[in-house]
């Protein structure tokens, strides 16, 4: 049997990440859910999810210094990355560009 693809949200408003979480497993997703940076790095080099969903407004670390840490290491390095947040400076789309992130939503736009 084929497994779920499994989507990583490394996201620190529980409401967010509650909403993300209800409308993938919609769409038959395992969903894996992490509240801050740190248990975010640890839980993707530990379950090595399909996608990652990312925030760079977190508490303890930032989104980018996530970023790093992912692609640094040999078994987060290709995951691919998609950053939702509220960020939208053109200084950030760029940075998150130049870590290879393959997609970013401004959440903003939703409020």
């Amino acid at each position: 049997m084929d497994r779920l693809v499994r989507v990583l949200i490394i996201e620190d408003n529980a409401v967010t990440r509650k909403v993300i979480s209800e409308v993938l497993k919609n769409y038959s997703f395992e969903i894996i859910e992490a509240e801050n940076g740190r248990a975010g790095i640890e839980s993707a080099v530990n379950l090595e999810p399909d996608l990652i969903l990312l925030d760079l407004n977190l508490p303890d670390i930032s989104g980018f210094e996530v970023l790093d840490a992912l692609k640094r290491n040999p078994r987060t390095m290709l995951i691919p990355v998609m950053v939702i947040t509220v960020s939208a400076t053109s200084q950030d789309v760029q940075k998150a560009i130049l870590y290879g992130v393959r997609n970013y939503e401004n959440r903003s736009a939703f409020a």
